[in-house]
Parts: structure tokens; sequence; C-alpha cells
């Protein structure tokens, strides 16, 4: 019975609450606003892969090796890039039901904000290693500081969509009742380079290349409640 009446108690003193909620709830408008800009892609990724067959698992490995150990130290010359190896495999080549030889893959990983620097060591790295693809985009600090300032001017967009509202109603108090904020980011596509077989050093020339921009979009959606 005591259980009963604390129970009731707490029903009538949330009541109010509820009502309350339910009460607020008109004059309530949906907007969305957005601001874009076009950010310089200062940012280059390429991806070499570094291929081997031989007779045996342990001589095409080993070849691999000495390939991307060689690679790393042309990359060492380079302060300003960052190297780093990925997907390492070793699988058999096989003819029918017969293994027939051996084949070792390694994949190295450059980044980097200087786009000169880049395109020469991707020349001297070519000489070895096949290019997979390069691609541009904005640096994190770059697309931060783009987006600090689109959140500022998507908040104003918004806030003269609210202004121009406010003129037909006849509540002229607001108050926000949602706010969501999005970021988005268009990047440029890869660009892609040739697949290239290992040619001597004065073969290869560095890539011609153009980073160009990626438009980055900030939205603001929300719901203001005139009162």
């Amino acid at each position: 019975m005591r259980s009963s009446i604390l129970a009731f108690i707490i029903f009538a003193l949330n009541m109010p609450v509820i009502a309350d909620q339910n009460t607020n709830l008109f004059n309530v408008v949906s907007l969305q606003a957005a601001a874009t800009k076009d950010v310089v892609n200062d940012q280059v990724t390429v991806r070499l892969q570094a291929q081997y067959e031989g007779p045996n698992s342990s001589t095409a490995a080993n070849k691999i090796n000495t390939q991307m150990q060689w690679a790393l130290q042309q990359a060492q010359a380079f302060a300003d890039i960052e190297a780093e190896t990925h997907a390492y495999t070793t699988y058999p080549l096989r003819e029918k039901n017969s293994i027939i030889g051996w084949r070792a893959v390694q994949t190295l990983q450059l980044r980097g904000n200087n786009t000169q620097a880049m395109t020469e060591l991707v020349a001297r790295l070519q000489t070895k290693l096949t290019v997979q693809n390069m691609s541009f985009a904005p640096s994190r600090a770059s697309q931060q500081q783009a987006e600090h300032a689109l959140i500022e001017q998507a908040m104003q967009a918004f806030n003269n969509k609210v202004d121009i509202i406010k003129r037909t109603m006849e509540q002229k108090n607001v108050r926000i009742v949602k706010l969501d904020i999005t970021t988005g980011s268009a990047y440029a596509s890869p660009k892609r380079m040739e697949m290239m077989s290992m040619r001597s050093a004065q073969e290869m020339t560095s890539p011609a290349v153009k980073s160009g921009t990626s438009e980055i979009k900030v939205t603001v959606t929300g719901s203001v409640q005139f009162y």
C-alpha cells in the first residue's frame, strides 16, 4: 500500500513536466543551411608495389625484402615524406595441380605535402617498383581550418533563415529545439598512374601531376520554435 502511494506521488509530480513538454511543441520550424569552400589538395599519397616471382618462396621473399629495403633507404633522403610498408604476401603459382613458382608482393605507401619532392622520389622508386595510384586530398590541418570557418558561415546562414521566417510569425521569441552540424568532403578523384615496368634511371622521369582542389561542406540542420 505504501509503495502504491509513493508511485502515485511520483507520477503526479511528473505530470506537469509531461504536460509542459507537450504544450510547448507548437510553431516548430525545421531548417537547413550549408556553406562550402574549395580547399587546395596540399597532401599527396602514393602507393607503390614491389613484386617478384621466383622458383621458391624464400627466393621471392628475399628479393622483395631487398627491393623494399632499398626503397625505404631512398625515402629517408626526403625528410618531409612519410613512408610505411603494407600488405606483405607470398603465395604459390599453380599450373593445374602443380606449383610452378612463388610470388611475393609488398606495398609501400608514401604521404607528404611537398608535391615536387614526392614526384622526384616516385621517379626514383619506379626503377624497381610499380606505382598503383597517386591521390590528392587536403591535409587534416587544412580541412579543420576550413571546417571551422564554414561552421560560422553555415550558422550565420541558418540564423538568416530564422530571421526571414520570424518576420511572418506573430510570435517573435525564438529558441532552438534541435541543432545538428555535419561536415563532408568531396575529394578529387585519385590520379591513377599507369603501372610501369622496371626501367633504367635514365629513362624514368618525374610524373607530371596537378593536385587540384576538394570541396569542403558544412551543413547545419535544426528546428526552432516561435513562442
